[in-house]
């Protein structure tokens, strides 16, 4: 692990569990299946090849899957995030991860020769996981979301420009808890269907 500064920290060619706590740090997995934290601080971490679990922690950090089949949880502040090539999975605890406002929330971008987000429509591809956020916080219990509409307790898509926006509302007033920015190019947010979700 590190300390309390910014550092650069890399893995070795087997599995490995690295964190950067404290400053500005780049953590690379390297080789191997492995597990990845930013921790503390506005952090570049890379899961690199291999099927990786990649975490920003706090602070505004960029998060880069790469090869595999990886899990990406940015958790607060704004973070980019870069899947890579592989079935990837975007998970998100809380509305807070990802607030909302074009200004503050998260960002899902294309990288590697990889798109923003892989195979929207299709059984196959990446996920977004919004499995752990409560979808009706005025219900008992944690609601799972709908996709379609705009209603507490639902996700929908729309189109900003080449931008599709994810939104979710989990309580009884119009307005988004929850956005997400996918910078898709020219993907439509009809193309988004309720099985590129974990509801």
């Amino acid at each position: 692990r590190g300390s309390q500064g910014g550092e650069t920290i890399f893995g070795t060619s087997g599995t490995n569990i690295l964190g950067g706590q404290g400053g500005n740090d780049t953590v690379d997995g390297w080789l191997g299946n492995d597990s990845v934290y930013g921790d503390d601080g506005n952090d570049l971490v890379y899961g690199g090849p291999g099927s990786d679990l990649v975490n920003g922690g706090t602070g505004n950090d960029t998060l880069v899957g790469g090869d595999g089949v990886d899990r990406l949880n940015g958790s607060t502040g704004r973070d980019v995030l870069q899947a890579g090539s592989g079935n990837d999975t975007f998970i998100f605890a809380a509305t807070s991860d990802s607030p909302l406002g074009a200004a503050v929330c998260d960002v899902l971008q294309a990288g590697g020769g990889a798109p923003a987000f892989q195979g929207a429509g299709a059984a196959a591809g990446d996920k977004i996981d919004l499995s752990q956020i409560d979808a009706n916080v005025t219900a008992g219990g944690n609601q799972a979301f709908v996709f379609g509409g705009t209603g507490k307790g639902h996700v929908w898509c729309t189109n900003t420009g080449t931008t599709t926006t994810v939104y979710a509302n989990t309580d009884n007033d119009a307005a988004a808890e929850f956005q997400l920015s996918i910078l898709d190019g020219g993907i439509l947010a009809s193309a988004y269907k309720a099985v590129d979700f974990i509801l």
